[in-house]
C-alpha cells in the first residue's frame, strides 16, 4: 500500500511540475506577446515605419473610424498624417486562439490629430498576432470608439 501511495504521489507531482512549467512558458510568451504589442504602438507615436513594418504583415487590416486600410502599404503612404502626442492603454488582455495565434484586447486613450483632425478619444482596440519564425507579428487592428460614460 505505501509502495503504491509513493507512486501516485510520484505522478502527481509529476504532473503538477509539468504543469506548473507550462504556466511559466505561457506567462513567458505573454510577456513578450504583449512587449511586441508596446513596441508597435509606440511605433505609431514616433511614426516609425520601420519599426512598424517590422511588427506588422504586409496584409495588415486596420479598422477605425477615421480610416480603414485593407495592407500595411496603404496604411503607411499616410503615416505622416497621423500625429499621435498620446497612445495611453490600459491592461491587454490575451485571449489564445491556438499556440501560434492570440488576440489581445484593451481599451486606450488616444490624443492627437489624423488628417488635421482631433481623434481624442476613447477606444477599445482588438487586435490579431501570429508568431511566425518565432516572431510576432500583427495581422489586424480593429478600434471602436467608447463613449466617455461607458465602463
Amino acid at each position: 500500500m505505501a509502495g503504491r501511495s509513493l507512486v501516485i504521489a510520484f505522478g502527481v507531482a509529476m504532473f503538477w511540475a509539468d504543469t506548473r512549467l507550462d504556466a511559466d512558458v505561457q506567462d513567458d510568451i505573454n510577456k513578450e506577446l504583449l512587449a511586441t504589442v508596446q513596441l508597435l504602438d509606440e511605433a505609431f507615436v514616433a511614426r516609425d515605419a520601420k519599426t512598424i513594418r517590422k511588427f506588422a504583415a504586409p496584409n495588415h487590416i486596420s479598422i477605425a473610424s477615421r480610416y480603414q486600410f485593407f495592407n500595411l502599404d496603404d496604411q503607411l503612404k499616410t503615416l505622416s498624417k497621423l500625429k499621435l502626442s498620446s497612445n495611453k492603454s490600459g491592461p491587454k488582455k490575451v485571449i489564445w486562439i491556438s499556440a501560434d495565434v492570440a488576440l489581445v484586447t484593451y481599451e486606450a486613450k488616444l490624443v492627437g490629430t489624423y488628417a488635421g483632425k482631433r481623434i481624442d478619444s476613447r477606444v477599445r482596440v482588438l487586435t490579431t498576432w501570429v508568431r511566425r519564425d518565432r516572431k510576432w507579428i500583427e495581422i489586424s487592428y480593429q478600434e471602436t470608439a467608447l463613449n466617455e460614460s461607458s465602463n
